[in-house]
C-alpha cells in the first residue's frame, strides 16, 4: 500500500500514512491480545535528514506573521 501511495502521491505522503497507520495500530495493540502491529522499523520512505529544513524565517518576516 505504501509504495503505491508513495508512487501516485510521493514519499512525504507515504511517510505520513505510515505515522497515522502506526498510532492506530499502537492505540489498538494494546486492546487485543492476539493483535500484532505490522509496522516495523525502517519502514519510512523519508529520512530524518532529508525533511530537515534548510531556510529559518528572518525576524521581519516573524513579524510579518
Amino acid at each position: 500500500m505504501l509504495d503505491g501511495i508513495e508512487k501516485q502521491q510521493g514519499a512525504r505522503t507515504a511517510q505520513s500514512t505510515l505515522a497515522y497507520l502506526s498510532v492506530v495500530f499502537n492505540w489498538y495493540a494494546p486492546r487485543h491480545d492476539t493483535f500484532r502491529s505490522p509496522i516495523v522499523r525502517g519502514m519510512g520512505r523519508v529520512k530524518p535528514k532529508e525533511r530537515a529544513r534548510t531556510r529559518v524565517l528572518d525576524d521581519q518576516e516573524i513579524r510579518d506573521l
